[in-house]
């Protein structure tokens, strides 16, 4: 394999770096030279600056297309820009190109629907057209393997998010939190968790909780997600008042028993009539006698 002595030694290459103000937020645009492309962060709060968008207008079928190698950058707010819309500029050294990037729509951090919400813990782009999708997977459909690995499966959901032409949205390196609302027939269990299926079979298990009806959890992907319940309360029949009861156990007799005492009584009254005519007859014996 060869390789070029260029490209190991500042990878990507971040050359320049503009900011921007979009409604109320503030965003940082960074040039990436070596590679190309335009990367974008929120940086309103300076602190948690999160990752927002890339893109790439160079053509890597030729080894000088599109707009290759940007150098400078600048921010055209929406009010000096001629469509009305803010715009970043880019210079492109090697192509000799300049890049014009309209910044259309807005970025979101959260999504909500009838069935749930979804927050991102990286705002992602074009968030007026983008809406969550959860619809409910039947049990029938489910392998007969994968409800054996879980028993306590009650239910499956799939979960995407949609863009405006109803394409699924791929969302990488982000954090999810995802609220559920849960249906009247999965509320009251006394623990509940969350598995990730994927090619029908089950590849992580995680922690959930509830809150306020809905089940919320974390994760890092969309996909198909099973909630599993159980309850661990008492069991029928189980004393729960705390008061032992110390009482002792009275049995009543049985028929048996009770033939065996009548027998046991009229043997002790035949010996007890044995016994005094032997002590008459011993007495008569001794009146003769003397």
């Amino acid at each position: 394999m060869d390789i070029d002595s260029r490209s190991r030694k500042k990878g990507p290459e971040p050359e320049t770096v503009v900011t921007g103000q979009i409604g109320d937020k503030c965003y940082a645009f960074v040039a990436l030279e070596r590679i190309g492309g335009i990367m974008v962060f929120d940086i309103t709060e300076p602190t948690k600056a999160s990752y927002v968008n890339y893109v790439n207008t160079r053509d890597f079928s030729d080894a000088i297309e599109g707009d290759v190698a940007p150098e400078g950058l600048a921010f055209v707010p929406s009010d000096a820009s001629a469509s009305g819309k803010p715009v970043v500029l880019a210079a492109c050294e090697v192509s000799g190109t300049v890049a014009a990037y309209t910044l259309s729509g807005k970025v979101t951090t959260e999504i909500s629907g009838e069935s749930g919400s979804i927050s991102f813990a990286s705002a992602v782009a074009d968030g007026e057209n983008l809406h969550l999708s959860i619809s409910e997977v039947t049990l029938e459909s489910i392998s007969e393997e994968l409800k054996a690995a879980q028993p306590n499966l009650l239910a499956v959901f799939d979960i995407s998010v949609l863009d405006g032409a109803n394409r699924i949205l791929a969302v990488d390196n982000n954090e999810l939190t995802i609220r559920l609302r849960l249906p009247d027939s999965l509320k009251g269990y006394d623990t509940y968790q969350v598995v990730y299926i994927k090619d029908g079979a089950i590849v992580e298990t995680l922690a959930a909780s509830v809150e306020e009806g809905y089940l919320v959890f974390k994760t890092t992907h969309l996909s198909q997600y099973g909630i599993v319940a159980t309850k661990t309360g008492s069991t029928s029949g189980e004393n729960t008042s705390g008061n032992e009861n110390t009482e002792p156990e009275v049995s009543a007799p049985q028929m048996g028993d009770e033939n065996h005492m009548l027998l046991t009584l009229l043997t002790g009254i035949g010996a007890l009539v044995v016994a005094m005519m032997l002590r008459r007859r011993m007495k008569n014996a001794k009146s003769i006698i003397m």
